[in-house]
């Protein structure tokens, strides 16, 4: 598994690229470096079209816990995830249900352009 994180400081947009199975501890990871004070970016897109989310309910349960306790730090006001599965579509809408409460608005999307697209990227 891999992750590559792009910034694109001047559009406030970042790419999180995941390849392989996804775990809840590299997602934690991942979402303290864009929570750090100097990054923070507008928009995030998370690319998991060559990777995978954890198979279980429960892990984006507690995905979702995470981001609750981190509330105060988010920058992001759209989040995208893009995903090639049905299992982790299913998977990624729960999610965006789950962030429902939270001060930023999440779409699942079957391809980057649609994302971007939303995202006015």
């Amino acid at each position: 598994m891999s992750v590559d994180i792009q910034f694109d400081v001047e559009r406030r947009f970042t790419t999180v690229t995941v390849r392989g199975p996804l775990t809840i501890g590299v997602a934690r990871e991942t979402l303290s470096i864009l929570y750090a004070e100097d990054v923070r970016p507008d928009r995030v897109l998370w690319d998991l079209s060559e990777g995978t989310l954890p198979p279980r309910p429960d892990a984006v349960m507690r995905l979702v816990d995470f981001i609750r306790e981190h509330r105060g730090k988010e920058g992001a006001r759209k989040v995208a995830i893009v995903v090639s599965s049905p299992g982790d579509f299913g998977l990624s809408r729960m999610y965006e249900a789950l962030s429902s409460d939270l001060p930023f608005e999440v779409m699942v999307f079957r391809t980057s352009t649609d994302a971007k697209a939303w995202m006015g990227v």
